[in-house]
């Protein structure tokens, strides 16, 4: 089957290596890139799918995890330390998965962390280890220059055969109801038998195929980002720290050369100016202010039509909170290559497995979607911004019950949908309890109730 995609970065080449190498000498695999479309970007940081993808898990993609590290500025990334979500300058941290006991119910091992020190619990069933006393012996992720992560795969994809063409996309010729070709900008026309949507926010196949926008602006408001960089001396805790701030929160990520950051916001409330003079205040130092962009947090009303799929931000953006964003990228890519993808079109795209893709795909999005709602829920009123983002306007149907459950309980992989990628009750706990919406006394009469 020849397979089009369109669009680079690390959605487009995490793709064609993931193809190449899980269905070899099968498909006929070329990637357009554009020469005038820069690389979004956006994140530098990611989840333990990312380690899993990076490590070989499913299939051997040739990575070497030395040379990724080495060549892609990587440093370590075990959690993210959340400042100031409540509004009165405490922190606390969140690990990128579980304890070993938080496919239970309850949680035992959450628990007893929690009433141990309910400011900082913390158990990964991961790292098995302490992270307050630094004796953490492995990674559970990594921060990385995004744009060299793209690099990376595109070199191991055409080392294993996929072809590489630099031109811009101009067009979409769609015949019936599926792509039969796509036109570059010098009107020279690339056909195929199925699509890789790529090209980010633009959605250049999406738009042709009239693949609409369902967006979450109602409750991830936040719609823009100010980003730039700050020098390290070697010397930084391995984790991502995200900082609220008056109109929205602040990433800082150590790469292995300087500290990426970036300041999302609500541009309703703020303007660039305003935003920048607060990020000039948080650090009193002179600061080189690199690139500002506008987002609209959403996902596609579906994500897979007749044969066009898309992927990376074409296919869903739930603003940079936690990362998702190569997280979801990766979700996507395995079920549709473990699951769907066969050795002919006709095979590929069968309309039930279609269905059943997109049904998949918009609950883990719409998922996650809650899980970031509920970061702003620690009761912060300080700014418009934040008296918004705690009012009953920005809930939905499961952020109401996980919310009104932690009146009385602990959630636990019962309460909340748990299933392979998701963001279950093991990460919202930590949020939950950071926030303050955990209560002792409900700890500790589960744990009596229990006898545990």
């Amino acid at each position: 089957m020849k397979i089009v995609i369109v669009g680079g970065g690390t959605a487009g080449w995490l793709a064609a290596l993931s193809i190449s190498k899980a269905q070899p000498n099968i498909h006929d695999i070329t990637v357009i890139e554009s020469d005038e479309v820069p690389i979004s970007g956006a994140g530098e940081g990611s989840t333990q799918l990312f380690w899993d993808f990076i490590n070989n898990t499913w299939f051997n993609t040739g990575i070497n995890l030395e040379d990724f590290i080495k060549e892609c500025n990587v440093t370590p990334k075990i959690g993210i330390k959340h400042v100031n979500w409540k509004g009165d300058g405490t922190s606390y941290f969140a690990p990128l998965d579980g304890s070993s006991t938080s496919g239970m119910s309850p949680d035992v091992e959450f628990c007893k962390a929690f009433l141990k020190d309910p400011n900082m619990p913390y158990i990964s069933s991961r790292l098995g280890q302490d992270y307050e006393n630094k004796r953490v012996t492995g990674w559970s992720s990594f921060h990385f220059d995004a744009h060299k992560v793209g690099a990376y795969f595109s070199k191991l994809a055409i080392q294993s055969g996929v072809k590489h063409i630099k031109k811009h996309v101009f067009g979409v010729g769609v015949v019936g109801k599926k792509i039969d070709f796509i036109i570059t900008k010098d009107r020279e026309k690339i056909h195929g038998d199925f699509f890789i949507d790529c090209t980010g926010f633009k959605r250049s196949l999406a738009g042709g195929m009239n693949m609409k926008w369902k967006s979450y602006k109602e409750l991830l408001p936040v719609d823009k980002a100010v980003t730039f960089q700050l020098p390290h001396n070697k010397d930084f805790e391995p984790l991502t720290t995200a900082t609220a701030m008056k109109f929205g929160w602040m990433w800082k990520i150590p790469t292995s050369e300087r500290y990426g950051l970036g300041y999302v916001y609500d541009s309703k409330y703020v303007n660039d100016l305003e935003i920048k003079k607060e990020i000039l205040q948080h650090f009193d130092t002179e600061i080189k202010f690199l690139n500002e962009f506008n987002f609209e947090s959403g996902r596609g009303e579906v994500l897979w039509k007749e044969n066009c799929l898309t992927l990376g931000l074409a296919s869903a953006f739930a603003e940079p909170l936690e990362a998702t964003s190569i997280h979801t990228t990766i979700m996507q890519t395995m079920v549709f290559i473990m699951e769907n993808l066969k050795a002919t079109v006709e095979e590929t795209c069968i309309d039930s497995q279609i269905k059943r893709y997109n049904e998949h795909m918009i609950k883990m999005y719409d998922d996650f979607r809650d899980f970031l709602i509920i970061h702003y829920k620690g009761g912060r009123k300080d700014t418009e911004f934040w008296r918004y983002m705690n009012s009953n306007e920005v809930n939905t149907k499961k952020t109401s019950y996980i919310l009104d459950l932690c009146n009385t309980s602990i959630p636990s992989s019962l309460s909340i949908d748990h299933y392979f990628g998701c963001a279950g009750s093991m990460l919202y706990n930590w949020v939950l309890a950071g926030i303050g919406k955990i209560k002792q006394d409900n700890v500790r009469k589960t744990l009596e109730l229990f006898s545990l």
